[in-house]
């Protein structure tokens, strides 16, 4: 889940939370392994290091602070919070992240200019190709996705005049906007994450 409080200055702070707790059962046994019907699993120690990989990575980069990150292992929660000063640093810190874990060190273009705002219009883009991307989904990919839901939390200082995603739904106070989705949806390309919100 990617929850994004934006004020009107451009600064904010973004959250970011992995849930698997529904998984429990099935991830306390897999863990055990180090594979599973072809996948390899990363062990305790590998997540960890990933996170303060993460964290470290983060702390680096220009107009973001107050990086933290939590673990819970026992109901496989991770989380991981920073603020920033304007959304290109936002872009910016989420692009440095990619390109520290791609094999080459080089931005993946998913990663790439995500989040815009001017104005009172945000925008969430997406540059994720799901023609090409779904053809390399194999039957368990597949199962597994369709289990599985990506939210999405925007909040603003400012009422939300309206939102463009037909899956959006603006708050009760009218500051902030949710969208969920399946994760196989949006992977096919049968649901998008891009949308458009714009501010009273």
């Amino acid at each position: 889940m990617e929850d994004i409080t934006i004020h009107n200055n451009g600064s904010g702070e973004f959250f970011y939370t992995v849930n698997l707790s529904q998984s429990k059962a099935n991830l306390d046994i897999l863990m055990q392994d180090d594979s599973s019907e072809g996948y390899r699993i990363p062990s305790r120690q590998e997540i960890d290091a990933d996170i303060v990989r993460t964290k470290l990575t983060l702390e680096k980069q220009p107009g973001i602070t107050a990086v933290v990150t939590t673990t819970d292992w026992v109901n496989y929660i991770f989380t991981l919070r920073f603020k920033f000063n304007t959304i290109q640093q936002l872009n910016a810190a989420v692009e440095s992240v990619s390109a520290e874990f791609a094999i080459d060190h080089k931005s993946i273009p998913e990663a790439s200019g995500n989040f815009a705002f001017a104005g009172k219009t945000f925008n969430r883009r997406s540059n994720y190709n799901a023609i090409m991307e779904r053809e390399k989904l194999t039957p368990k990919d597949k199962e597994i996705l369709s289990k599985a839901s990506y939210s999405c939390i925007y909040r603003f200082d400012q009422a939300v005049g309206n939102s463009s995603n037909p899956k959006s739904k603006i708050s009760s106070n009218g500051k902030s906007v949710m969208t969920r989705f399946n994760m196989l949806n949006l992977a096919t390309g049968a649901e998008t994450i891009v949308h458009t919100i714009q501010l009273k």
